[in-house]
């Protein structure tokens, strides 16, 4: 599994195709700095892992249904970074081996908050456009009569 961490706060898994896995899985955080956990937790059951080299092992043992996931790096300010990822649904199959996935439960809610956080941009860049044209015909007419060349 990849996910990429985002500036937002959230993380993003790239790999959306199901795996199956026979033992621990290896998870893989871009824009992790060094030095950040992530956090994965399924019911009562937490796990707390070190991110090294950009990626962890999540325990075969904890990957059962619905896992969160979530990435903290404490960096010496009052409040640590943090991002909450995209959780991942785990299937045991057959033989041992292990169905692993993104949680797309939640795909409907996603879409919606996208649309109202695409809806919150367009209004501000509009108020921004609109600050902008002042300051320009401000800027224009504090120039005229001025010979710049």
């Amino acid at each position: 599994m990849e996910y990429r961490l985002l500036n937002d706060g959230q993380g993003v898994i790239l790999t959306r195709q199901p795996k199956t896995v026979d033992g621990d899985l290896r998870v893989t955080f871009r824009g992790a700095p060094d030095g950040a956990v992530a956090l994965f937790s399924s019911g009562d059951v937490k796990c707390f892992r070190t991110i090294s080299d950009g990626a962890c092992e999540v325990p075969r043992n904890l990957l059962d249904g619905a896992v969160s996931v979530s990435v903290i790096c404490y960096d010496g300010t009052v409040r640590p970074r943090g991002w909450t990822c995209e959780g991942i649904f785990v299937t045991k199959l057959e033989g041992g081996k292990l169905l692993v996935a993104p949680d797309d439960n939640n795909l409907p809610l996603e879409v919606v908050n996208l649309k109202i956080a695409n809806h919150e941009l367009r209004e501000d860049l509009a108020e921004l456009e609109e600050k902008f044209n002042k300051l320009s015909e401000k800027f224009t007419s504090m120039m005229e009569g001025y010979d710049l060349v």
